[in-house]
């Protein structure tokens, strides 16, 4: 079972003596740089530096060193390649645990979605899971992930601290019809709006076939984030065809345009099932954003308590039909519940409650030494 971090006496006196180690992120993801400026609010010392520069620091003892994503051990293609870059990373790791240093690791994906060592990226995660003092999981799902893949005694190092909405970072949303002229589109009824990177498994050609077929007066879909590929965005192109209420943009989102994609859209539609965590789904709260989402135990986890703001469907035959369907043709009052329930989901995941959780946590590692 996983364990919330413990209540520390005298925390803000405590955290004067911590010394984060913030190591490089994804970034594409802004969840990193918003949990460490937090933390420095709360008077913890936060200091970037790669791996191999705290093997040369006096601070050792004192450090905790916060780990995330491991996707950039397997991009290379070459077997051998990702081989050495993950030998050498855990090996590190463990001299810096060996010279006094603390870890804790962000436990975001069960996997890499490129999945190009699949067995390599698991034997990795099975180590450093055991190298690490800490694990934060963003929900209780992935606690049963890591429990399911490495073992109960595993999952004991797990503390659940959610993943935080993304405060001020992209800016307040802009009146509706200045968000129209921004991004140059005409102003219509329903928008709904899929965001984020397109990868193969976020299963968009799905999204919009089920959306054409419904031929819903006066809707517009937009699909907005980077293709994977070339190829896969010319497949998604071919997939929209000629239908005019189909909006793409296959292009990643400039952090300024943010706010009015989510300005112009009366839904967020994310139709992916196979997925742990979702930046996107965090960014909808940030943006006070209804959605629409697949009832998976992954998004349930995610979203609890449960409350008005979502529009679940089953994952089975007609699901995704059946949402966008009610979610055209719903009664403003209605609208507006979803709209004060996303606002009470988003109130519990603020930076600064979820970074004052992650200190406390800190706090523990250092004083557990």
């Amino acid at each position: 079972m996983s364990s919330e971090p413990k209540p520390v006496d005298g925390a803000e006196r405590s955290a004067q003596n911590l010394l984060v180690g913030a190591t490089a992120w994804d970034a594409d993801n802004p969840y990193p740089r918003i949990i460490n400026s937090e933390l420095e609010r709360l008077g913890v010392e936060v200091r970037e530096s790669p791996l191999t520069e705290w093997l040369r620091s006096p601070d050792r003892r004192r450090v905790v060193i916060s780990l995330h994503w491991l996707s950039h051990l397997f991009r290379p293609k070459s077997s051998i390649a990702a081989s050495w870059s993950t030998t050498a990373y855990l090996a590190l790791v463990l001299a810096l645990k060996l010279r006094g240093a603390s870890f804790i690791w962000t436990f975001h994906n069960t996997h890499n979605h490129e999945q190009n060592h699949p067995r390599l990226e698991k034997l990795a995660q099975w180590v450093l899971v055991r190298l690490v003092d800490r694990v934060i999981c963003l929900t209780e799902f992935g606690v049963q992930k890591i429990e399911n893949s490495f073992g109960g005694a595993v999952s004991a190092k797990c503390a659940v601290i959610p993943h935080p909405t993304y405060g001020d970072y992209y800016g307040p949303r802009i009146e509706r019809g200045e968000a129209f002229a921004r991004l140059g589109l005409k102003q219509s009824g329903v928008h709904f709006l899929f965001f984020g990177r397109v990868n193969r498994y976020k299963q968009v050609p799905s999204l919009l076939t089920t959306f054409s077929s419904l031929s819903l007066s006066d809707a517009r879909l937009a699909i907005v984030g980077q293709a994977e590929s070339d190829e896969y965005a010319s497949f998604i192109a071919d997939a929209a065809g000629s239908d005019p209420s189909i909006i793409l943009r296959l292009e990643r989102a400039e952090d300024e345009a943010v706010a009015a994609w989510f300005s112009v859209a009366d839904w967020l539609v994310l139709p992916y099932t196979n997925t742990l965590n979702s930046g996107v789904l965090h960014l909808a709260l940030t943006m006070c954003q209804p959605m629409i989402l697949p009832d998976t135990p992954a998004f349930r986890s995610a979203l609890t308590p449960d409350g008005p703001g979502i529009l679940w469907y089953h994952t089975g035959s007609g699901g995704l039909e059946s949402a966008l369907r009610a979610a055209a043709e719903m009664a403003p009052e209605e609208y507006r519940s979803h709209e004060a329930g996303v606002m009470a989901h988003a109130a519990l995941r603020s930076p600064e409650i979820v970074a004052g959780q992650v200190r406390d946590l800190l706090i523990e590692v250092v004083q557990t030494k």
